[in-house]
């Protein structure tokens, strides 16, 4: 009896001590605050509108025409620069586009999405830039989530530091959400959001206008034209939009792509699409959508692919959200085009985006900041030079005959007429 008795006293001890110092339990974290932003049905159906200079903070697809960059604000719209001298870039104004994630440009008109409505906007005139027609419904993966708020457009980023206790469920989380929004752990690292001289060469030929309409986008691009045809990739679906009355685009339709497509990429006549389980090329035509003429598969990682006609070059990054543990560069013999052959494979860091020029391979490696690596295919792989001054994502050949890369904290600009990249400008972000 003194037995039991003792042990309920124990237990009762132990409980209250247990109870005493969760009472005491406390953790400060520091988040990223995604805060929901919402507009109205009117702000929605608005259309875009051109503003004063705002900064960068929050950056996604980047685009070089003619002597302009343009930069998306993730969500945002579009920033405009004047990059006339690659010295000194001067930023012109930005285009408001609740909802945008991406663009791309052909015969001055800007196509982006807002949303899931696609608009076309005049920008021969740079410092007017104004929509001129507008395709509903057109994205239905983007479609907008309405509420009794409005019309949920984006979400801002702030950070926040919350002390919390130990009996909250947030207690040791690294992702929460609550009715202000989404809470990330700052120490856990950043949330996901989700060309080459040769693709000039190939512009021009295609092309009866100046030089100033010629346009390139990076290697993780989802927006990208051919001739008259505008090509838009979602996570799945390929879409198909007539652009040849370039201020009136007409959807065409759309095809369905295996697995989860990340990037597009064109050259000649074909599209070359790179998803998280293999590289897809598509042949394009005037009066028929894409045809699927051939499919490389690899482990599972994220893929951006680029292709200068003769190879095709891709970079796997594992460790990601894409899956998979393997870092390298491939290239692929695309003598066969229904049949492209591996035939070379290169270790990486944490390879991101890519461009090439000449015998160059140019290649993000996302922290670790970027290589530059001699392309004498078949010859191996050589890299001649490192830069981990920044850290790089995605990398485009400007007609300036400039290098922009695209960092965590601004835009790069290097001269490469020498054997040594050299830095000629810099565009800082106002990082959250």
């Amino acid at each position: 009896m003194k037995t039991i008795i003792y042990l309920i006293y124990l237990f009762i001890g132990l409980f209250l001590m247990t109870s005493c110092l969760k009472d005491e339990c406390t953790q400060t974290r520091t988040y990223r605050f995604y805060e929901p932003v919402y507009i109205t049905q009117q702000e929605f159906e608005a259309p875009a509108k051109f503003e004063g200079i705002r900064p960068m903070e929050n950056t996604g697809t980047i685009f070089a025409y003619g002597a302009y960059i343009f930069v998306n604000e993730f969500q945002k719209g579009v920033h405009i620069i004047d990059n006339h001298n690659p010295a000194s870039p001067q930023s012109i104004g930005f285009i408001d586009i609740p909802g945008n994630t991406h663009f791309t440009i052909k015969h001055d008109i800007l196509y982006a999405n807002k949303l899931e409505d696609l608009l076309a906007i005049d920008i021969s005139n740079i410092h007017q830039p104004r929509q001129v027609s507008r395709l509903d419904d057109m994205f239905l993966l983007n479609r907008s989530q309405s509420s009794d708020k409005g019309i949920l457009a984006y979400y801002q980023a702030t950070e926040e530091t919350q002390k919390i206790d130990c009996n909250d469920y947030r207690y040791g989380s690294i992702l929460f959400t609550n009715d202000r929004g989404i809470f990330f752990d700052m120490a856990a690292g950043v949330l996901s959001s989700q060309f080459a001289e040769a693709n000039y060469a190939y512009a021009a030929n295609q092309s009866s206008v100046s030089q100033p309409t010629l346009g390139v986008g990076g290697s993780m691009a989802r927006f990208t034209t051919i001739d008259d045809r505008l090509y838009i990739l979602s996570s799945s679906v390929l879409e198909t939009v007539d652009i040849s009355n370039a201020s009136d685009p007409v959807k065409m339709g759309n095809i369905s792509i295996q697995f989860n497509a990340e990037t597009i990429y064109p050259f000649g006549e074909n599209l070359y699409i790179g998803t998280t389980n293999g590289m897809h090329i598509y042949e394009v035509s005037e009066s028929t959508l894409p045809q699927h003429i051939a499919t490389t598969v690899h482990l599972q990682s994220c893929d951006p692919v680029i292709s200068d006609g003769t190879y095709a070059y891709v970079t796997l990054r594992g460790g990601t959200e894409c899956g998979g543990f393997t870092n390298q560069l491939e290239a692929y013999d695309l003598e066969d085009q229904f049949n492209p052959t591996l035939i070379q494979t290169y270790p990486m860091d944490n390879p991101h985006g890519l461009t090439k020029v000449g015998d160059y391979l140019y290649v993000c490696e996302g922290n670790g900041g970027w290589k530059k690596i001699k392309s004498n295919l078949p010859s191996q792989f050589k890299t001649e030079y490192i830069n981990n001054d920044h850290t790089a994502f995605d990398v485009l050949y400007t007609p300036q005959s400039t290098l922009l890369f695209v960092g965590r904290k601004g835009i790069y600009q290097y001269d490469i007429s020498g054997s040594k990249p050299k830095l000629t400008s810099e565009i800082e972000f106002v990082l959250p």
